[in-house]
């Protein structure tokens, strides 16, 4: 589901959901709106734009963004401002974030089945510390979407972000895709 409400941004987060339901062959719902979408049955992925004051190729995330990225029940993808200029195709590229040494079995699936659909490889980052991949610096990452899995501590099958994916998503020149910690059940 895309949410769609007009505004400056609102392009951007079009052409994301537009990009993934190609590489997936899902469905896609548009919904003009403002608000949180309120909708019967749980969507799978919510697409946003970034705020208006997002500065170009970067992320901000809005009211709604927060609310969704914070306790939603869906997979939330915001992608940065300026996304729908940039030259097609706009994912060729998948990596995946694994924040504070978590390992969301559901982020790997979909990180895994993005990259596959792209034809590419994945390449996984994890946050400083021993790792030998550990990201330093978030915005060297080069990819064309960033799958992000949420915190330990998320509520099952909710998002939930911690503080080093606020970071690695506040510097980064991608779209990110947030999973929850565990899919609904079909």
């Amino acid at each position: 589901m895309a949410g769609f409400n007009g505004l400056v941004r609102a392009d951007d987060g079009l052409a994301l959901a537009v990009e993934l339901a190609t590489l997936t062959g899902a469905r896609l719902d548009l919904t003009l709106t403002n608000q949180p979408p309120l909708v019967e049955e749980r969507p799978s992925l919510i697409v946003l734009g970034s705020h208006k004051a997002a500065p170009r190729d970067r992320i901000g995330i809005g009211g709604i963004g927060e609310q969704l990225l914070y306790g939603g029940s869906s997979s939330v993808a915001i992608a940065p401002s300026g996304f729908s200029s940039r030259p097609s195709p706009l994912i060729t590229r998948v990596g995946l974030y694994r924040s504070d040494g978590n390992r969301n079995d559901f982020a790997q699936e979909v990180a895994g089945r993005l990259a596959e659909a792209t034809g590419g490889g994945l390449q996984t980052f994890h946050p400083p510390g021993d790792e030998p991949d550990a990201i330093q610096d978030p915005a060297d990452i080069e990819v064309d979407l960033l799958v992000v899995d949420s915190a330990t501590y998320a509520p099952l099958r909710h998002v939930m972000l911690d503080e080093r994916a606020e970071w690695v998503i506040g510097l980064v020149r991608c779209p990110v895709l947030v999973t929850p910690r565990e899919p609904w059940p079909p």
